[in-house]
């Protein structure tokens, strides 16, 4: 037999919430007389099976109250893990309404997938004003939802921080910087940067309420979502490991270790292995097939534009910030296509973290993608990069 309190709370006149998993129904004791003030099912399941032998749970067994909590407004919330829902009691009329709902993969409001969940177990639940917190025991997280039942969202959780381009795990001043994790902005919150998001031409260091530091200074901020940020590092970021920490939600993350050098190399890339490139006209480079109608390969003896990322100092240092930073590379990278070494016009700094670098595409490159490779100051860019000539 199933038996107890499942969870207990006190409200601000010091009266009592127990949530009796036995009879599923929470009582509220006050000045010593008990009384019951929600029953989350009709017909409460007591036991395993048919005859208490250990058998699976009745369904009855899922609308067990456990966790509860009071708001200040004296509105009951009350978690049931096994229905994957929390219920508010409304103490106007004592309707009992469903607040959060999930799925085993998804969060719902109503009948809408609000964001990425497994199973939030609400076994506990607490208020704090009108907002309401619950556990997410896959997560890790809390889930923050308003008096009004809106999801506000969790505690942001990082999984990997590196290189935007390439993923190497090893960061670098300057660079464009990929953050996975959960909860990184509020639920369906994605979107880049704005000429709004702009002030006196500064880059923006936060967005919707989403920002990141490294070592205590603040980054950049371009791209948000819920699993993903993009952030542009600090040009003046130290050497050495760095402490990464999200702000989203109204709460900051645990700090996420990664290290940061000098340089962290790496090309733009369309799909993942196809340059970032242009002709002189502007046009894209890549195969037809790679946005049909848009790009064409390069031709050998051709100049071409190529774009990277995380190569460094320039001769003009970059100010903190600048939404139009330039500066010459103090040497020419050392570019290969197809094996072959390229002759390098341009290399240098032309907007907020993009490297330019003005090729001409040697003669004897094969026909069809060629790899291609910078060397600069002994490191190199990600391997699987390719450039389509023709």
């Amino acid at each position: 037999m199933l038996s107890g309190p499942g969870g207990v709370a006190v409200d601000a006149s010091g009266n009592l919430y127990i949530a009796d998993t036995a009879n599923c129904v929470v009582r509220k004791v006050s000045g010593g007389i008990i009384t019951t003030v929600a029953r989350t099912n009709a017909s409460c399941g007591l036991y395993f099976g048919s005859s208490g032998d250990g058998g699976p749970a009745t369904s009855a067994q899922l609308n067990l109250p456990w966790g509860v909590a009071v708001d200040s407004g004296g509105n009951i919330y009350i978690g049931v893990p096994g229905a994957y829902n929390v219920r508010e009691v409304l103490a106007a009329s004592g309707t009992i309404q469903t607040v959060l709902a999930a799925g085993e993969n998804y969060l719902y409001q109503g009948t809408e997938s609000i964001s990425p969940i497994r199973e939030p177990s609400p076994y506990n639940v607490a208020v704090s004003g009108t907002s309401v917190y619950v556990p997410d025991q896959f997560y890790q997280v809390v889930w923050i939802f308003n008096g009004s039942g809106s999801i506000v969202g969790g505690a942001p959780t990082t999984t990997s921080v590196s290189n935007a381009f390439g993923s190497s795990s090893t960061i670098a001043p300057n660079t464009w910087v990929a953050i996975k994790g959960a909860n990184l902005a509020p639920p369906g919150d994605s979107r880049i940067w704005q000429g709004s998001d702009f002030v006196g031409n500064q880059l923006p260091i936060a967005l919707d309420g989403v920002s990141v530091t490294l070592n205590g200074e603040n980054a950049y901020v371009y791209y948000i979502s819920p699993t993903q940020l993009n952030i542009l590092t600090p040009p003046d970021l130290a050497t050495g490991s760095v402490q990464v920490q999200v702000t989203a939600n109204g709460q900051t993350s645990t700090a996420f270790t990664v290290q940061s050098q000098t340089l962290s190399p790496s090309f733009f890339v369309f799909d993942g292995a196809h340059v970032v490139a242009a002709h002189l006209n502007g046009t894209d480079i890549g195969p037809t097939t790679l946005y049909p109608g848009l790009t064409t390969p390069a031709q050998p003896g051709e100049e071409v534009v190529l774009y990277a990322n995380g190569f460094g100092p320039t001769s003009s240092p970059v100010v903190e910030g600048s939404e139009t930073p330039s500066g010459m590379l103090p040497v020419m990278p050392v570019i290969q296509i197809g094996g072959v070494s390229a002759t390098v016009l341009f290399a240098g700094l032309v907007s907020p973290g993009l490297y330019q670098f003005n090729v001409i595409v040697p003669m004897s490159p094969a026909n069809g993608d060629n790899t291609l490779t910078a060397l600069y100051s002994g490191q190199s860019t990600q391997n699987g990069v390719l450039l389509t000539v023709q």
